[in-house]
């Protein structure tokens, strides 16, 4: 990473961050909620940029879930909320199979088994901004092609 690049994130108010797994990033505060984290872009492990112009920023809301992503190696995302185009946070309500019996008390239980499924008309909220509409509504582009 060049002296001057450093210098300047610096200067801007970014820090050198620990983020887990042996894993860095430059981090700095937004002005609102959550932050802001560049990395490098091979997969985004360290804070090391040797090439600005391919580097992974990532923007986080204050329970440290990602909002949006973009750069280095990584994919857009195949699904996000049509209105706020937020990617965390987002319901799908699935079936799923369940074995169903009465409790000695007369109470119905159920126990799910298996796996669970669901498709493109599939109840979807983004429990950001509360939009509801059928999964298809929040695939993006990536995911339509």
């Amino acid at each position: 990473m060049s002296e001057d690049l450093a210098k300047s994130l610096t200067a801007l108010g970014f820090a050198v961050v620990d983020t887990g797994g042996g894993c860095t990033a430059w981090r700095i505060a937004l002005p609102r909620h959550g932050y802001l984290l560049i990395t490098d872009g091979e997969g985004g492990a360290s804070h090391d940029i040797d090439n600005p112009q391919a580097c992974t920023i990532g923007i986080y809301d204050e329970q440290s879930e990602c909002v949006c992503i973009t750069g280095g190696a990584l994919e857009p995302p195949t699904f996000a909320c049509p209105r706020c185009q937020r990617t965390a946070h987002l319901y799908v309500i699935v079936t799923a199979e369940a074995r169903l019996w009465e409790d000695k008390d007369s109470n119905l239980q159920t126990e799910v088994e298996g796996d669970h499924d669901w498709d493109d008309h599939a109840p979807m909220r983004c429990g950001c901004c509360e939009f509801s509409g059928e999964a298809q509504q929040f695939k993006t582009a990536k995911e339509a092609t």
